[in-house]
């Protein structure tokens, strides 16, 4: 049975647009502060007001006709820059933020994420995202006799604005003294009612620029992007990364990949066991604070959700007294032997507080948490660049609400 209908005349339908606007007039009405009298909701006391929306909401003609104004929407500069970062990725291709002053960040894109930035509270959490990719522009101008180049961020332009009306992002870069303004529009494909193409991994940056002097400009732009394939599991093969440049009727572009090289076959050895944490005490391991008690633990501790995945009798476990002490474990020294450190990790995924180090003349050069789970994982180290130094390892809990736990530290 087809419901739709064409906008007979007579036959009381609405047009989609007139649809639309009325729809919409509602679904802001429900939470925009309107000039009507609040009413009881249906758990409050039914003698102050009937719980009823009311059919005359009493509102005025210029209050409606405000909700669609659009307005002009506002520049953002300086501090206010700090927690912008717009999707600029395609749907459901991984995602890529945009930044205040135009450079991209948060590469979502290597399906390796932790929960909380899946979810959005990594990204609440820190005022500047991260960025896992190496990107960026710069400008070289040539005018008269003067020549100078910027780079097309907040260091090279310190005024640089922001605009979001989203899907698109725009950044505008301007200096008294250069030149030439820089505008940035921003956006992924996003098309209605076009899925597969608003599905494309693609993230399109439109530079616009513009000669504000008097006399004629040469002007370079130029764009680098860091070979990232591999990028997270580069360090466990041997091989090296490639970059071609490739020419089409109507296409341009610097192509990434990587390539394998076989590494001599060495013979097989058996793994060297650096700790199992079997025995009653941790041995020559230093403790302080309270947070790994006495000795090992065998399992799930009082009041802690189940723990597995540990090998053999004994883990470390931080949960001594539930998640409030805190300390840190740390190894005697050892030469690093084998290319690669391996252990079980679990626990909380807070980096620096809840971690496990590998410490160079007291450095931290390497470090890894657990995925908020209580279940041990394996994680590895390629440590091929210690090979016949020194080191040490030390677990870390700092935090006061989730603990770190590990076991069956090796070198292999």
């Amino acid at each position: 049975m087809n419901n739709s209908c064409n906008q007979v005349s007579g036959c009381g339908c609405l047009d989609r647009r007139s649809f639309l606007k009325l729809t919409g007039a509602a679904t802001l009405a429900l939470g925009v502060p309107g000039p009507f009298t609040a009413v009881a909701g249906p758990f409050e006391p039914q003698d102050t007001a009937d719980h009823f929306v009311p059919a005359d909401k009493k509102l005025s003609a210029d209050w409606v006709a405000a909700l669609f104004e659009k307005g002009e929407p506002a520049w953002y500069s300086g501090e206010e820059l700090n927690p912008i970062g717009m999707p600029v990725g395609g749907i459901c291709a991984g995602q890529v933020y945009l930044r205040g002053d135009g450079t991209l960040s948060h590469w979502d894109i290597f399906n390796d994420s932790p929960a909380e930035a899946r979810f959005g509270t990594h990204y609440q959490a820190v005022p500047e995202p991260v960025q896992a990719v190496s990107q960026g522009f710069a400008l070289q101008v040539r005018w008269g006799r003067q020549s100078a180049t910027r780079t097309l961020d907040r260091a090279g332009f310190p005024g640089v604005r922001f605009r979001g009306e989203y899907p698109i992002g725009r950044v505008d870069y301007q200096d008294p003294e250069f030149p030439v303004a820089v505008e940035l529009e921003a956006f992924s494909p996003f098309i209605p009612l076009n899925a597969a193409d608003s599905a494309l991994p693609v993230t399109v940056l439109n530079f616009k620029l513009k000669n504000r002097g008097a006399s004629a400009a040469e002007v370079r732009l130029a764009g680098r992007l860091e070979n990232a394939v591999c990028c997270r599991s580069g360090q466990y093969f041997d091989g090296v990364r490639e970059n071609r440049f490739v020419r089409r009727d109507n296409l341009s572009l610097i192509l990434g990949s990587a390539r394998a090289v076989k590494a001599a076959e060495q013979p097989a050895r058996p793994p060297i066991v650096l700790a199992d944490f079997e025995g009653n005490d941790y041995g020559d391991w230093k403790t302080t604070g309270t947070a790994f008690g006495t000795g090992p633990a065998s399992g799930t501790l009082r009041g802690q959700q189940e723990v597995s995945g540990f090998r053999g009798r004994g883990l470390v476990n931080t949960f001594t007294d539930g998640d409030r002490p805190q300390g840190k474990l740390t190894s005697p020294p050892f030469k690093v032997e084998r290319p690669f450190l391996n252990f079980l990790i679990g626990g909380g995924s807070h980096a620096g507080r809840t971690c496990i180090n590998l410490l160079a003349e007291g450095k931290v050069v390497r470090t890894a948490t657990g995925r908020d789970r209580e279940p041990l994982a394996w994680q590895s180290w390629n440590v091929k660049e210690f090979l016949g130094r020194e080191v040490r390892v030390e677990i870390v809990d700092r935090s006061p609400g989730g603990g770190a736990t590990s076991t069956l530290t090796r070198l292999n």
